[in-house]
């Protein structure tokens, strides 16, 4: 039993070390360009090794990001629990948590993702789940002041879930600094459904934070 836990212990370890360096790896180079055989030499195991857990590289990605996403749903839920943080702090928590993630990562990552259909429909599954979450925060919003209250919210989170996806369709990512569309993405569609007190809060923050979407 006890070598059972061995290990058990020791394949749980392994598929993490295998998650984390392959992500690394994907966002680095862009995930075409990322050999099975790059990533087992990297952490010193055989390929077979890798394949005795993830059959190809699209399931590995795919539990890569399902792994990312989670982290940073429990990072959000964390700085949310604070009552003293407004629907505008979380979304610039959120936003300046992508930006230091995006700075890093080759915009091939992001083109590159509509070429793995697995991948493509868990991000729309995701998304479409997420839409009532979505719901309850606009009406936060619009509780604290900051959100519009005359529009209809399942229209313009369809509409943003359209254009992400037209986004990534025209690969956009390859023609801009990714920073640079993120915070044009952002900004576009956030003042968009922002009362003056959201836009003030907005423009200040991104002034003082040093960012243009100019």
């Amino acid at each position: 039993m006890e070598q059972q836990d061995l290990l058990s212990s020791y394949r749980k370890d392994l598929k993490e070390r295998i998650l984390v360096t392959s992500m690394r790896a994907f966002k680095e180079r862009g995930i075409r360009s990322v050999r099975m055989d790059d990533i087992a030499t990297t952490l010193g195991i055989s390929k077979r090794t890798i394949y005795e857990i993830y059959s190809n590289k699209e399931e590995l990605l795919l539990d890569g990001i399902m792994r990312e996403d989670k982290a940073r749903k429990r990072d959000s839920q964390l700085y949310a629990q604070d009552k003293n943080h407004t629907v505008m702090d979380i979304i610039f928590h959120v936003y300046n948590r992508e930006m230091a993630d995006m700075a890093s990562t080759n915009p091939l990552f992001f083109s590159e993702l509509s070429k793995y259909s697995r991948v493509m429909k868990y991000l729309t599954n995701k998304t479409e789940k997420n839409h009532k979450e979505a719901l309850d925060f606009v009406k936060r919003g619009i509780e604290e002041g900051y959100f519009v209250s005359y529009l209809d919210y399942n229209v313009v989170l369809n509409f943003i879930s359209f254009s992400s996806k037209l986004t990534m369709g025209e690969q956009m990512f390859q023609k801009y600094d990714v920073n640079h569309l993120f915070t044009n993405m952002v900004v576009l569609f956030l003042r968009g459904f922002c009362t003056p007190k959201g836009i003030e809060f907005i423009d200040t923050k991104l002034i003082k934070e040093g960012y243009s979407y100019k």
